[in-house]
């Protein structure tokens, strides 16, 4: 288990995507911008922040980092990135230009967070039923929301951002809970049931 060589190519794999990703991206914000929002190649940095931190937690490098400094990191993280969506248009240039893997990095750090900050009040925070509910369905709520954002972008450009979000989240939670009860469950129930067939 070669931790550092892994360690290396995962921040290969943030820094690579996130640096072609700010070079291909355009001012003007039109089929570039969209273009690299949904193309996997430019987006890997997120899951491979991910799989840094899983190598780092794996070697035991995170049990070097005290458990109340990653306790403390959930909430600034948390704050972070709530203000992150609430300001930020989803084709902001911002976002192509690096703030999508600080996003990325900040998700990493709640996670972290969770993993290892003992029994403090953030990570209590995190186990709330209404966060590990959102969790649960957070595939569906990931399927849904990019074409909830696009539906509304297109018929509700007057509206203030703030309430465009608002609206934007509401409806994919409700559309990801309904996908997950009536889709994802009834499929998941099946594979179990041919596995244990099988």
């Amino acid at each position: 288990r070669p931790y550092p060589i892994l360690a290396a190519l995962a921040g290969l794999g943030v820094v690579l995507p996130a640096v072609a990703r700010a070079l291909a991206f355009t001012d003007d914000g039109g089929v570039t911008a969209w273009h690299l929002y949904v193309h996997s190649a430019y987006r890997l940095d997120g899951p491979f922040v991910g799989a840094l931190l899983g190598v780092a937690w794996v070697a035991g490098w995170t049990d070097r980092i005290p458990s109340r400094w990653a306790a403390r990191a959930v909430p600034v993280a948390l704050v972070a990135l709530t203000l992150m969506v609430a300001r930020t248009h989803p084709l902001s240039p911002t976002l192509f230009r690096g703030l999508f893997t600080v996003a990325a990095g900040l998700g990493a750090l709640v996670v972290l967070g969770a993993l290892h900050g003992g029994t403090s009040p953030s990570v209590r925070l995190l186990a709330w039923r209404p966060f590990v509910l959102a969790g649960t369905i957070s595939y569906s709520v990931y399927l849904w929301h990019l074409p909830v954002i696009m539906f509304l972008d297109r018929n509700t450009s007057a509206w203030p951002p703030l309430q465009q979000m608002v609206l934007a989240v509401a409806a994919s939670l409700v559309l990801g809970a309904l996908s997950y009860r009536y889709v994802e469950r009834p499929f998941l129930r099946r594979k179990a049931k041919v596995q244990a067939d099988a």
